[in-house]
């Protein structure tokens, strides 16, 4: 499910990319880039969807653009929250819940996830 909340919300997906039933909700913007993997299920969303405040909560809650970069690999069952980086070449752990931007060539994961292991330059360099 692709789907964003305003008119002028965006979604951005790069090429060669491998989604398996994935639900991205974007209020302001989420950018994919290439060669990116979403194992099934992930969920991908740059708002709260509801507001804490009760008066508002049929509003959307706080916004921040999602991106994630080339060649990430999100696993299966995992959430990417809003305001989130992720940086090229990364991979995120099965079942995760991505709280915080994540560096570039680094395998993370947890709930909240956090930093697991740094990837090798061999295995990065032998990416597309």
């Amino acid at each position: 499910m692709l789907t964003t909340l305003y008119p002028e919300a965006s979604i951005e997906i790069g090429e060669r990319c491998g989604l398996s039933g994935n639900v991205i909700v974007a209020a302001k913007s989420i950018r994919i880039g290439d060669d990116c993997l979403l194992g099934a299920n992930a969920v991908i969303m740059d708002t709260d969807w509801h507001h804490p405040d009760p008066n508002k909560r049929n509003t959307a809650g706080p916004t921040s653009p999602v991106v994630i970069g080339r060649n990430v690999w999100i696993g299966m069952n995992s959430m990417v929250l809003k305001g989130v980086v992720i940086g090229d070449n990364s991979i995120i752990a099965a079942g995760s819940v991505v709280t915080k931007s994540i560096p570039a060539d680094v395998v993370a994961g947890g709930i909240p996830a956090r930093v697991l292991r740094q990837i090798a330059s061999h295995e990065v360099n032998n990416n597309p």
